[in-house]
């Protein structure tokens, strides 16, 4: 009987006063009135003067006081079988259609025991309370739903038992059904809380919940001016907010804030939106030097980078025989590049592509000239010459001087081998001798001399 119950009365409205109010507000009275004509009628059965001596009795009901506060009854104090009031009756909660509230159970039940509660309202300047439960209900929470906005009314719970209604316990101050303000909010996506990139021609399409009550007002702006309706479409509902934009281009790119505003308060959030396309090619291209089977070129960075950064370059070459174009470098940053390993004999077009979020530009820089792969031409070696030298394209010259001939000079005319990618020239001034071998397993070797250049397969060493 202690435990925390709760329960909801469906309506409250008038048309239940006809009926439930002529049960409940008689009720208390009632079983009153009844045990005190029962009492006298134990104590003097037999003289008929008695009833004259108990004629005030009936007068009691007959006189009641408007209930223009909630104690506008005075009941006379009940039985010791009539529960006592509830205890620490409480308003739990006000919204704009419904009040709840909550009790504790009577310290006396009753001898008979406690057959539950029944809640009573009456309405502000009104002096008759309506039941909201027509039967006494066993909880200690109970909600009233359905009321109107403007409602101004007392509230009260008793105890009842077989022996009759106890003392009620009444709010102290009336309850109020009123318009409830929810400070605006507003959710943004996460999705949305960073730059939102979209390509030119693709549509946007913002849905930006938010909450308050009652319904707030909700207004965009970009870029700090009006939104332009003849692109721009906004669509606002209860909770949400849309901006939709059916083909983005990139003067929508910019800062959209949404505000809603209520009675007062407001909330703002802004959304980020880049509007993007493919880059430019690079402004100009130039074919800076060809040596060996190299060719360093040079370009600059192209006047429109599609409205963000650029991710690099895409280096391509063709040969003029096959005309096929071959990616050498990709997403490469600087603006210029050497490209090696052409092959002799072939004259070569090189084409720069500019590349962002939305790919390689449409069209790229080409080289006006071409860049032809020339031979090596052949050199007959003296004794000035005596050596390791670099040849046209990358190989060695060698000769031999060694003391194995016996005095006699031995010349190795038109000797090549081929050592690629030669990258690092050595002085070798002030040593008397030196031996340039190749590590891949040949015999050839000779003396060097002056200023050589040696790489990754060319070495020297003193003896």
């Amino acid at each position: 009987m202690t435990e925390k119950a709760t329960s909801e009365a469906s309506d409250c409205g008038p048309e239940e006063s006809a009926s439930e109010s002529a049960q409940a507000p008689t009720t208390e009275p009632a079983g009153e009135v009844a045990a005190l004509e029962s009492a006298g009628e134990e104590r003097a059965p037999t003289p008929p003067p008695e009833p004259a001596s108990q004629a005030p009795a009936p007068a009691a009901p007959t006189a009641p006081t408007a209930p223009t506060a909630p104690q506008a009854t005075k009941p006379t104090p009940p039985s010791e079988d009539v529960p006592s009031a509830p205890l620490l009756f409480a308003l739990e909660d006000v919204s704009d259609s419904s009040v709840t509230v909550s009790w504790e159970p009577p310290e006396s039940l009753g001898r008979l025991g406690l057959q539950g509660y029944v809640l009573e309202l009456c309405r502000e300047g009104a002096s008759e309370w309506v039941p909201v439960n027509a039967r006494p209900l066993m909880v200690t929470q109970l909600t009233v739903r359905n009321l109107a906005l403007g409602d101004k009314f007392f509230l009260r719970v008793a105890a009842v038992s077989s022996a009759g209604t106890g003392l009620p316990a009444v709010l102290e101050q009336p309850v109020h059904i009123q318009k409830l303000i929810e400070a605006p909010k507003i959710r943004v996506p996460r999705h949305l809380r960073q730059t939102y990139i979209r390509q030119v021609g693709e549509p946007v399409n913002l849905q930006i919940p938010f909450q308050g009550s009652p319904k707030p007002q909700a207004s965009w702006t970009h870029n700090g001016h009006a939104l332009d309706s003849q692109r721009v479409n906004v669509r606002t509902g209860d909770q949400d907010s849309i901006l939709f934009i059916r083909s983005a281009q990139r003067s929508d790119s910019g800062c959209y804030e949404l505000t809603v505003h209520l009675e007062g308060l407001e909330a703002k959030a802004t959304i980020d939106i880049l509007v993007i396309e493919k880059p430019g090619p690079p402004s100009s291209i130039r074919l800076l030097d060809v040596w060996g089977c190299n060719a360093a070129l040079e370009w600059t960075p192209p006047q429109d980078t599609g409205n963000t950064e650029l991710l690099g370059y895409t280096v391509q070459k063709a040969d003029k025989k096959t005309g096929q174009w071959f990616t050498v470098l990709e997403r490469y940053h600087p603006t210029t590049c050497t490209i090696s390993d052409l092959i002799v004999g072939n004259a070569y077009s090189f084409r720069v592509f500019s590349e962002n979020q939305c790919g390689l530009s449409t069209s790229a820089a080409t080289t006006k000239e071409l860049a032809r792969i020339q031979k090596a031409a052949m050199h007959m070696l003296t004794r000035s010459h005596e050596g390791l030298y670099r040849s046209g394209c990358g190989g060695l010259i060698l000769t031999n001087t060694s003391e194995q001939t016996h005095g006699k000079e031995t010349r190795l005319l038109g000797g090549y081998a081929s050592i690629p990618k030669l990258l690092v020239a050595a002085d070798i001034t002030g040593i008397t001798g030196a031996r340039a071998w190749c590590p891949e397993g040949t015999t050839l070797g000779g003396r060097m001399c002056g200023e050589v250049e040696s790489g990754e397969l060319a070495q020297t060493q003193a003896f």
